[in-house]
């Protein structure tokens, strides 16, 4: 063998070893993927677009993994935290509106102004969405969808009770249920939550601002000790003895309800009609079955109010630096600004996408349902323990005081005293 061939065939070698290498690694190199953790790709109406999102990047993008973690939504902020504090934080999660602050507060996330940049974000998504995911001028999280909390109804319930059109005000609401009663005694007539904190504290806020009250003022001191607080809780502890509303309800419970038509009003976000399809098994055939409406004022005339309502991407901090080619980012801007993702979540689950081109679409302009939250959902406002680094303790306490006030276990003048006393304590922890 000459010595010009010896070498071809060295180098030859050379060539295929590395190529059994590059083939070796590259299975490797996949199972370095991405944790995404939230809550909805646990919830049976959203789980096939999760799985379809998710692998639908995988294939586009054989180099990465994403991994789904998954709790329900009432443990998922607990369980972000205790991951971050044990050095477990997946590298994206769903997170919701109100929780931004708690993660800012543990500086456990990237600012993507850094990884996307600011100037590509503003052509991407109006400054009015972008500025819920922002805390002291960094951008934390992306919205991915934003509506509020507010009322739906079943109108055929409504019809049954002799109720002809939608209440307007507060005296016309609660004879709405008490017709809903007198007509249909298996039916709920209005299921707000009345136990599990999270829900009980937005409930009771929407209706707090509906009698001119608020938990704190712009400066952030302690206002909740109020006559409007003693006559919301006094308002609602008469509709649970009237049996207007019903003892130990919750967000899930009241959707379970009334997709079985068993509810005549309750409080959930924009999603209510996708999951009354899927619990109700009728799919499409159910939307004549339900009706967002504006929740009912004191007095005619005054602001309609409801909770801001938002999912929010975050991408947390790693040993390794976040950049814009890492996984977690090319997977944000895959479900938030590729319209194909946005508008199949739209489609599949009624969540208003966020970006400009997206909400522009034919599919998003022409939905009547989706319009009418739109317009109540104008005057929203934030929970108002988000602001709050123990923000969910003191969601809890808000919670913990409602329901002793409504089941009689407190005076409504005792709780709005205690609860008072009690976030109090939990503002000086943090001032």
């Amino acid at each position: 063998m000459t010595l010009n061939r010896v070498a071809v065939m060295f180098a030859l070698g050379v060539a295929l070893f590395g190529l059994a290498l590059a083939s070796s690694a590259q299975p490797a190199l996949a199972q370095q993927g991405v944790l995404f953790a939230g809550w909805s790709g646990e919830e049976e109406a959203s789980k096939p677009f999760f799985q379809w999102m998710i692998s639908s990047f995988n294939a586009a993008n054989p180099d990465v993994e994403v991994r789904w973690l998954g709790w329900p939504w009432d443990q998922t902020q607990q369980q972000l935290v205790l991951r971050y504090q044990s050095r477990q934080a997946p590298d994206i999660a769903q997170i919701d509106v109100n929780w931004l602050h708690t993660f800012a507060a543990l500086d456990a996330l990237v600012d993507l102004n850094t990884v996307i940049g600011a100037d590509r974000l503003a052509e991407l998504m109006d400054p009015g969405l972008l500025a819920l995911g922002q805390v002291n001028g960094r951008q934390l999280a992306i919205p991915w969808t934003t509506a509020s909390i507010g009322l739906v109804a079943n109108p055929k319930i409504l019809e049954k009770a002799g109720v002809t059109s939608p209440p307007e005000t507060v005296d016309e609401f609660v004879a709405a249920l008490e017709a809903i009663k007198a007509t249909q005694p298996d039916v709920i007539p209005y299921a707000i939550s009345t136990k599990n904190n999270a829900t009980i504290s937005g409930d009771f806020q929407a209706w707090l601002w509906t009698f001119g009250g608020r938990i704190f003022d712009a400066d952030g001191n302690v206002v909740v000790n109020s006559p409007a607080t003693v006559q919301a809780l006094r308002w609602l502890k008469d509709l649970l003895d009237r049996g207007l509303i019903a003892r130990d309800v919750d967000r899930f419970d009241a959707r379970t309800m009334f997709a079985q038509q068993r509810v005549g009003f309750y409080d959930d976000a924009i999603l209510a009609k996708n999951v009354a399809r899927a619990n109700s098994g009728l799919g499409p055939a159910f939307d004549e079955n339900i009706m967002p409406l504006a929740r009912p004022v004191l007095q005619r005339g005054d602001t309609p109010r409801s909770v801001a309502w938002g999912h929010l991407l975050v991408v947390f901090k790693q040993p390794q630096p976040v950049t814009a080619d890492s996984g977690a980012v090319r997977f944000l801007n895959y479900v938030v600004f590729e319209d194909l993702v946005p508008l199949e979540y739209f489609k599949s689950q009624g969540l208003l996408p966020t970006s400009r081109s997206a909400l522009a679409a034919d599919i998003v302009q022409q939905d009547e349902y989706s319009a009418t939250w739109a317009q109540f959902t104008r005057t929203s406002t934030p929970n108002e323990t988000s602001r709050w680094p123990n923000g969910a303790q003191m969601t809890n306490v808000i919670g913990e005081e409602v329901q002793a006030a409504i089941l009689g276990l407190k005076t409504p003048e005792q709780a709005a005293r205690d609860m008072a006393s009690r976030l109090q304590a939990l503002v000086d922890e943090v001032r």
